[in-house]
């Protein structure tokens, strides 16, 4: 039997921390910058209704920001515990997929699913493939334009271990065109306009309460 699972994949510059929240946050004399307080720029307003959608729909999270995949793991599931606000981080465990560790799509995760990108053709970028000895060089550039691609492969990759997902996207831009449109909410100019709303929030509560029905579900 599969098991169920909800996932939310979230962004982060543009989502839940903008221009406004930064800017914020560097008057307030902190070095946004440095490790040590770079979850000073993260809006906790946003941070409250993310963990709202969590705690409601009982929902895990996959960070899946292109800046901040380059982080390791441990500095995300750090970045989070910093800011106070308990994030629920989606993680994979010794091959077993668990809740409430942190497995984000962190730098780790992508390298790990770069054999998989690379064989589907998904390496080309501004019109130019990558050699796999290019790859890790340029795995913000791929990952960039790619996201959609990369999620899709995740969520393949947690298919093949059991897992029945239920998941939304919420994203200020990115290539989402492989992703169920009605799976992505686009917070549209998010570094000018705040970040995510409650407007984007009732988008993602409908879709985890069905009260959208997606063309995947009527042709099953």
């Amino acid at each position: 039997t599969m098991k169920p699972i909800k996932l939310i994949f979230l962004d982060i510059d543009g989502v839940i921390a903008h221009q406004t929240s930064r800017f914020a946050a560097q008057q307030a004399g902190y070095d946004i910058y440095t490790q040590a307080h770079k979850h000073h720029q993260l809006d906790t307003n946003i941070l409250h209704l993310i963990q709202h959608l969590q705690d409601t729909h009982q929902a895990s999270i996959v960070i899946s920001s292109k800046a901040w995949s380059l982080d390791t793991i441990e500095e995300q599931a750090e970045l989070f515990a910093n800011t106070g606000v308990e994030l629920r981080l989606f993680n994979e465990v010794e091959g077993m997929y668990k809740v409430d560790y942190t497995i984000p799509l962190a730098k780790d995760r992508l390298l790990a699913l770069l054999p998989e990108i690379y064989k589907h053709d998904y390496t080309a970028v501004h019109g130019r493939k990558y050699t796999p000895a290019e790859i890790e060089d340029n795995l913000y550039d791929i990952y960039k334009t790619q996201r959609g691609s990369y999620i899709q492969r995740y969520l393949d990759k947690l298919k093949d271990q059991g897992y029945d997902v239920d998941y939304i996207c919420i994203d200020d831009d990115g290539d989402y065109s492989i992703i169920d449109p009605l799976r992505y909410v686009h917070v549209k100019r998010g570094e000018l306009s705040n970040g995510f709303n409650s407007m984007h929030y009732q988008k993602v509560d409908d879709h985890f309460s069905k009260a959208v029905t997606h063309p995947e579900a009527k042709a099953a």
